[in-house]
């Protein structure tokens, strides 16, 4: 089985050199009966321990007749736990033969079968993890010494507590529980540094609301943490009063409010001062972050006075972000803060590095060089003052040092755990997650949880296929038994010296902390991709598996480059949730996919994969034709093989109950138990025909985006799209590591796929480039690569030469094929580059038309989509070299091809009348067409008609399937939506409803007429036509209008039509009813909820 996974590997990447090489029309009968590799696949939850042999097998053989092309497994820990006893147990043998009669069905069946790289679905942990081998974080203790002679002091052992912060334990911070008796710690170094300043001994504290231990405040520790009550606006303050007036430069708080997932957003936080205790005046902002603890430094202030306020944070947060469908219930997690968790208050009268926590990798800021240190802060000491004391402290903390004159800070540091564990998952498949900076833990690691998936010790179960990174939620780690040596490595220069930064002391200048500061970052980011990304790619690869990896695909949840973390993978893969009809797609959503196709494209990687239409709030409330505008989407930025989100493995198999979910607000519910599970096939067949059409050839991108080293996509654009793109212009992004992929050809940068950029634009955080970065930007640009961007102010890295680095900087600049600036429109212009297309609407926003393109050898494919809820029509035009052959457009929903009108052709381009229903997409090729025979498709959409249209004249009878519940048999004379009947039996009613209606057609009109369209006004929500007890095709998305011709008559014809509407009329319906049923999920509706549009809506009409 490893030499076919290895050949089914080796053609992915072949298909991309020999793709259009093809004699006849291969490419279209490809298109009509879509090939394996380009069908979907399904996320296959198990849910805590609820599987079924018999249930698993026939899960996987519906997957196959829909037409899903395989399944990630995902051993999940959410739902009720069965008793013992009735569940089955992760990793236990009967565990095991379930898994292996499923990978060994899947394998019988052609079905991909890949699983995760941890229980849960991030990221790599479990029970065998020991703590020596999980996650570690930084920690310390300070003393205060005076020098002068032999001092002899008992250093205190800093906080061995598995949690985010110093002693701050995990299980309290939103994190999966970490149990205190995992509690681990081992020394680094004890560090001394001179310390001039004078700590503020006494502070008196008063709040807006009574605090039960105030004290416990300023005690130097972090936990545990009082709670302060804020009023209705979410407002409170803390006062403080110093005994004496005193020079304060910085604040440290500890905030441990719980973070994730149903937690509300963190405060926003502004620091005064008073000079009378009346008036005070904010000299400090400290935002929200991700970070338990939160600091700032500024200008030195001179009061007794300081308040610490804190007020709601007018931006959104993740929950205020969620969409749900009209009248679901909301979860009940806790939209606002009642109180505030505050555990420490210390103002510094000494240097402190502005927002050192997330400096220091505990926490991930959204832009760092936003957060410098302030030029008036003056450094703690020089470098060359710190003295490497450890070896003067004995293996009891007791530190016996001849120490020099003066007043000194001993920091004594070591590392802890961050206490984080894999997850959601089963309680026996849950532990600590691995060290991820540390390869040979990793692979380590893996071995040991391949053993869960093997046949015996050293096979894998016959059948497996892939492994699978989720997105990584696993949280923050800044340590690794080897970061000093791994830093060497990477940056050239020792840190031992340098450690104290990170707990918050200014190094030799403010700038030099904050560049040694990025310096430790960028190793973090590094070693997450070396040593965790790469290591599974290369374990994989050692065992025949594919490896898809997603990244950090919300904004910026920890430090690493999302580029940079897929580049190892075989299949680079992203997460596009859903988001309602009228609505957009979030930013950091449509960034994530285009991040994880530009790897693929850089990277010359022919699949780009997409977490699929993630919905959330939307109980049983989203059908194909809610899907498709979201899969579009996700298409045009570039992915091609959807993995569906999610298809829970249905344990108590079909039912006719709504079946198991993941829990009632989350997933989109693909199984067997949806009411349209019996007419899947025809959504998953456009689904595998985008895809087909969209793994073909390579993406066509006109210039390479490069993001900048400071921060990840989804973290520059996580809250916005990246500005100034003109019209027409595609683009790939591009990390620094990505640039060594290019090279100049004929004056462009071409990528391993093989598409040439006409030039290289330096955006994102570009203002600051290290050496190496711009050493290679110099190649491309003495190669005559042009080149846009402003001149970089400095080199972010403290170990680059500063010389060497203006040089290149001038040489790079002066040169006539690099302008400085940092609009992508100046360049366009300056050196006439024509947009790729352009469109020109009759009546609708130009940006209403979605574009992807791909080249071919002998063919050009455009994928259109309209993004609106309206038609849309008007001209698309296309520029530059002529196009090969004529053009036609293919329709995914169908299969079918017909001539595009063209409306001029020049030299310089030519222009195709372009008409899309709403939310439409469909294929515009230029192609030579053979006269070879090819496949013909069912279901073809309606051709321009020759007679005047016409309505049934007969009255439609109506049939609902008893199984999913009782509804009296209807004859209805118009086609109004039944939920809108007045038998709550059918108003209510969810499951499958048959029409049958019939009519005449005379030989005169089934000759003459070119066709014969049968068109709907709605469809509530999909149908399936039967024509004289032939199958006329599927109609589930705009327009909803099928051609009958091929299936029709003379004289009498007979039109069934089976339509399956969602079970959210159902669940609304017992809702409102007070009833409840077995395997039917309560109060997920409010009794006022709207029902959904259900059945046929007409009218129904005929045109010949």
């Amino acid at each position: 089985m490893a030499m076919r996974r290895l050949s089914d590997l080796t053609i992915l990447f072949l298909q991309l050199l020999f793709v259009g090489a093809a004699t006849g029309d291969d490419l279209y009968n490809g298109f009509v009966n879509p090939p394996e590799s380009a069908r979907p696949q399904a996320w296959w939850h198990w849910m805590n321990g609820n599987v079924s042999n018999k249930e698993a097998l026939n899960d996987l053989q519906w997957m196959y007749e829909v037409g899903i092309g395989g399944v990630q497994v995902f051993e999940a820990g959410m739902g009720q736990r069965l008793p013992d006893g009735q569940r089955l147990v992760y990793g236990k043998p009967a565990w095991k033969k379930v898994l292996a009669e499923s990978a060994s069905k899947a394998s019988e069946l052609g079905l991909d079968f890949s699983i995760t790289t941890s229980p849960g679905w991030s990221a790599t942990g479990g029970p065998w993890v020991k703590p020596e081998d999980a996650m570690k974080k930084l920690v310390w203790s300070k003393t205060s010494i005076k020098g002068g002679g032999q001092v002899q002091k008992q250093l205190p052992a800093p906080p061995a507590v598995a949690g985010p912060y110093q002693d701050i334990p995990a299980d309290t911070h939103g994190a999966a529980a970490s149990e205190h008796e995992l509690d681990f710690y081992r020394d680094i170094a004890v560090l001394a540094v001179p310390f001039e300043g004078k700590d503020i001994e006494s502070l008196a504290i008063s709040a807006s609301a009574e605090i039960d231990h105030v004290a416990e405040l300023t005690d130097g520790q972090f936990w545990p943490a009082q709670q302060l009550p804020v009023d209705k606006q979410g407002s409170a303050w803390l006062d403080l009063k110093t005994a004496t007036v005193a020079d304060v430069q910085g604040i440290t708080l500890g905030l441990p409010d719980p973070r994730g997932f149903g937690t509300p957003a963190p405060p926003l936080v502004e620091f005064q001062y008073s000079l009378d205790g009346k008036r005070f005046e904010t000299v400090a902002i400290l935002q929200a972050t991700a970070s338990p603890v939160r600091s700032a430094s500024f200008a030195p202030v001179r009061a007794k006075y300081f308040r610490v306020a804190f007020s709601r944070d007018p931006r959104p947060g993740f929950m205020d972000t969620l969409q749900y469908a009209p009248g679901a219930n909301l979860l009940p997690f806790p939209a606002r803060h009642s109180s505030y968790a505050i555990s420490e208050i210390t103002l510094h009268t000494a240097p402190h590095v502005n927002a050192a926590e997330e400096k220091a990798g505990f926490a991930a800021a959204d832009n760092y060089y936003a957060l410098a240190n302030p030029a008036s802060l003056q450094a703690s000491a020089r470098l060359s003052e710190v003295v490497d004391v450890t070896r003067y402290v004995g293996s009891d903390g007791l530190l016996s040092w001849d120490a020099p004159e003066g007043e000194w800070r001993i920091i004594r540091l070591g590392y802890s755990l961050t206490g984080h564990k894999n997850g959601p998952a089963p309680e026996e498949a849950t532990g600590l997650e691995v060290d991820k900076l540390a390869a040979d833990k990793v692979h380590a690691y893996l071995e040991t949880y391949l053993q869960n998936y093997s046949s015996s010790k050293d096979t894998l179960m016959p059948g497996i296929t892939g492994l699978l990174s989720d997105s990584i939620e696993s949280g923050p780690q800044n340590w690794t038994d080897n970061m000093l040596r791994e830093f060497k490595t990477i940056h050239g220069y020792d840190a031992l010296l340098w450690l104290p930064a990170l707990t918050g002391e200014v190094i030799e200048s403010p700038d030099a902390t904050d560049r040694f500061l990025w310096d430790f970052r960028t190793v973090i980011s590094r070693l997450i991709s070396q040593n965790h990304y790469a290591v599974i790619a290369d374990f994989a690869h050692t065992r025949g598996l594919q490896y898809y990896a997603e990244a950090l695909e919300d904004h910026r949840p920890q430090l690493g480059n999302d580029l940079d973390m897929r580049a190892a993978a075989d299949i680079p893969m992203s997460a596009f949730w859903h988001y309602s009809a009228g609505s957009s797609p979030k930013p950091t959503y449509l960034m994530d996919v285009k991040g994880a196709a530009s790897v693929a494209n850089v990277y010359g990687k022919p699949l780009v994969a997409v977490e699929a239409m993630t919905t959330f709030g939307h109980p049983w409330a989203v059908g194909p034709r809610e899907l498709k505008a979201v899969a579009d989407r996700a298409f045009v930025q570039g992915g091609n093989r959807l993995m569906l989100h999610s298809s829970v493995h249905q344990a108590q198999g079909k039912d006719f109950s709504p079946g198991l979910p993941m829990m009632p607000l989350l997933g989109h519910y693909f199984n067997r138990n949806v009411t349209w599970s019996a007419m899947a096939k025809s959504w998953i067949e456009y689904l595998s025909r985008t895809q087909y059409l969209l793994q073909q050839g390579f993406a066509s991108a006109d210039f390479a985006f490069f993001i900048g080293e400071e921060a990840p996509v989804t973290g520059l654009y996580g809250d916005h799209l990246p500005e100034g793109i003109p019209a027409g212009f595609n683009y790939d992004f591009v990390s620094a590591s990505g640039l060594q992929q290019l090279q100049v050809v004929d004056g462009n940068l071409r990528n391993r796929s093989g598409n040439s950029y006409k030039f290289l634009y330096l955006g994102g955080s570009s203002k600051r480039l290290t050496l190496d970065t711009l050493r290679r930007v110099g190649e491309f640009a003495r190669s005559g690569v042009k080149i846009v961007g402003p001149i970089p102010i400095d080199s972010p890295s403290l170990g680059d030469d500063k010389q060497e680095w203006q040089r290149i900087v001038d040489d790079i600049w002066k040169r006539s094929n690099v302008m400085d600036s940092n609009s992508i429109t100046e360049v366009v212009e300056h050196y006439g580059l024509p947009p790729d297309w352009q469109f020109i609407p009759t009546d609708a926003p130009a940006e209403s038309l979605l574009v992807q393109k791909r080249q071919l050898p002998d063919r050009v494919i455009y994928y259109l989509v309209n993004a609106q809820d309206e038609p849309l029509e008007g001209q698309f035009s296309l520029s530059g070299s002529p196009m090969p052959g004529e053009p036609y457009f293919w329709l995914a929903t169908t299969g079918e091809r017909h001539s595009a009108s063209i409306g001029n052709r020049g030299e310089k381009g030519v222009s195709i009348e372009l008409q899309l229903a709403p939310q439409e997409s469909r294929f515009l090729v230029f192609e030579h067409v053979s006269e070879s025979p090819v496949s013909q498709p069912v279901g073809l959409q309606c051709q321009n008609s020759t007679v005047s249209p016409a309505g049934f004249t007969r009255p439609w009878t109506v049939e609902f399937d008893q199984r999913y519940g009782g509804a009296p048999d209807l004859e209805l004379e118009r086609l109004l939506p039944l939920n809108q009947h007045a038998d709550d039996r059918v108003r209510y009613y969810s499951g499958v409803i048959t029409y049958r209606n019939t009519f005449e057609l005379d030989d005169t009109s089934l000759q003459q007429s070119r066709s014969v369209c049968f068109s709907l006004a709605g469809v509530g929500d999909m149908a399936e036509v039967y024509v004289n007890g032939q199958s006329a095709g599927s109609v589930w998305t705009p327009p909803y209008a099928l051609d009958l011709k091929p299936f029709l008559g003379t004289g009498e014809n007979t039109v069934e039509v089976r339509v399956a509407n969602l079970w959210a009329n159902r669940l609304i319906g017992m809702e409102r009813k007070g009833e409840t049923r077995d395997n039917f999920p309560a109060h997920v509706y409010k009794p006022a909820a709207p029902l959904r549009p259900a059945g046929l809506i007409g009218p129904a009409v005929l045109s010949y």
